[in-house]
């Protein structure tokens, strides 16, 4: 869908769900010019959720770059504000509590996703490797913005405190997921944590309303080396946990080590379910075979009496 807000018109593509929880997928840079481009659509499917994805009209702008350009708008417009609207229109229709709202994104959408939480309270934020600092993500990007719309990232006096984020919105729960491995990641994160006293924690740590998850992912793009829709999955789950008051991340660290003892326990009769389960597909397997035969137009009696051996079987089979 084209959906168009105040003379910007942003890109939608939606996939409706009966459930009344809603995902918004959010953009960051882009690996071609293609436009418009939808990130992470394919999480529709995993998910109980309708599922919004809303491409960035600055690449209307910018139609021959890749890089991030966190939906930033113009000196005297936000899109993100503009886009709120939309997003409030989509809530209303589908009559979801802003409870059940997650915003999702990487990089630049990380940031974005930031930036709805704050303005929807009581929602969501999955950001994973986001900008902190934009003014000091990329000097490419700076000087793009200075030639083509006379903005001057280095300048605060933004009336939309664009350039430094901040998570302002205590009724909102944001989820920042963090690559060490990644050096351009680390100059973001390290800074803007220490600043606003969240720990600096290995794996997975609860700070208020702030979740981190910080972890060592190596790739051959490090800043994109992300955990991907299984982790989300996690994510989601801790999310309506935390959404309903329980603090249950320590709970879970602190009982790993006694869950891998079980498991340790347990290798003896998983590797027999395995080994049943192998001999139950083969006996199914030769069951198919039987009754392919049986159901060709022949007697399926002269069968059933020539052969003693195919009727144990089909009662072992029957029996399991």
């Amino acid at each position: 869908y084209s959906i168009t807000y105040n003379n910007t018109t942003f890109e939608c593509l939606f996939f409706s769900s009966s459930y009344k929880k809603l995902v918004v997928s959010l953009c960051g840079g882009r690996d071609s010019c293609k436009y418009p481009r939808f990130l992470r659509w394919k999480y529709y499917y995993y998910l109980n959720a309708n599922f919004l994805c809303i491409e960035d009209p600055m690449y209307k702008i910018f139609s021959n770059e890749t890089h991030a350009f966190w939906y930033y708008g113009t000196s005297t417009e936000w899109y993100i504000e503009k886009m709120s609207h939309i997003i409030h229109k989509f809530v209303t229709l589908l009559d979801i509590n802003i409870e059940n709202v997650i915003f999702l994104g990487s990089s630049g959408g990380g940031t974005t996703a930031i930036h709805l939480a704050n303005i929807f309270a009581g929602s969501c934020a999955v950001a994973m490797n986001p900008q902190y600092d934009i003014s000091k993500w990329n000097i490419v990007i700076n000087n793009l913005l200075k030639e083509k719309l006379n903005i001057d990232l280095n300048n605060d006096n933004d009336n939309y405190s664009r350039i430094k984020i901040k998570i302002s919105q205590p009724k909102s729960r944001y989820f920042l997921i963090e690559n060490l491995a990644s050096k351009v990641d680390r100059e973001q994160f390290i800074p803007f944590f220490i600043k606003n006293n969240i720990p600096i924690v290995y794996g997975i740590s609860q700070h208020n309303n702030i979740v981190t998850w910080i972890h060592h992912t190596n790739g051959e793009k490090k800043h994109s080396s992300n955990p991907e829709y299984l982790w989300f999955l996690l994510l989601d789950f801790l999310n309506s946990e935390l959404k309903n008051g329980n603090n249950i991340f320590n709970e879970c660290l602190n009982n790993d080590y006694t869950n891998k003892r079980i498991i340790s326990k347990l290798k003896k009769e998983i590797n027999s379910l395995q080994s049943t389960c192998k001999n139950y597909i083969k006996l199914m397997y030769y069951r198919y075979k039987i009754l392919s035969i049986l159901t060709t137009g022949k007697k399926k009696e002269h069968y059933m009496q020539k052969s003693t051996k195919t009727k144990q079987i089909l009662d072992d089979i029957n029996g399991k």
